[in-house]
């Protein structure tokens, strides 16, 4: 950290290492009938030193780490075997940018993404 803050003049300061995911849902357990349903809220938190990267979910935040938020969703069964579903997931990140906040200060980033999908199994 030294010799980065001697040559580039900006002071990194250390990531979190922690992260985790609750997720509460309500409903079927698996949407495979005409008007079987399930809602689901949950709630991530993942430091930017807690994963690699590639491990991440490419959907909350566009994926990486950094990252704090929530999902909501459900899925209602049309038929037999065909579902559809929508999921609203919103991320923002935990701290600013891993520089001095002197030198880049009120750097925010926010994702806000919506899925709809249709699931058939035969």
């Amino acid at each position: 950290r030294g010799d980065i803050l001697r040559r580039t003049g900006l002071n990194l300061t250390d990531g979190k290492d922690t992260a985790y995911h609750v997720r509460l849902m309500v409903g079927m357990p698996s949407v495979r009938l005409a008007d079987d349903w399930q809602v689901f809220a949950s709630y991530k938190y993942i430091g930017s030193d807690a994963l690699i990267d590639g491990f991440t979910d490419s959907d909350f935040g566009l994926g990486g780490t950094n990252l704090k938020g929530f999902v909501l969703g459900g899925s209602y069964g049309l038929y037999r075997d065909t579902a559809v579903g929508l999921r609203w997931y919103s991320a923002r990140n935990i701290q600013g940018m891993t520089y001095d906040p002197a030198v880049i200060a009120g750097q925010r980033y926010e994702v806000d993404t919506v899925m709809v999908d249709m699931n058939v199994r035969f």
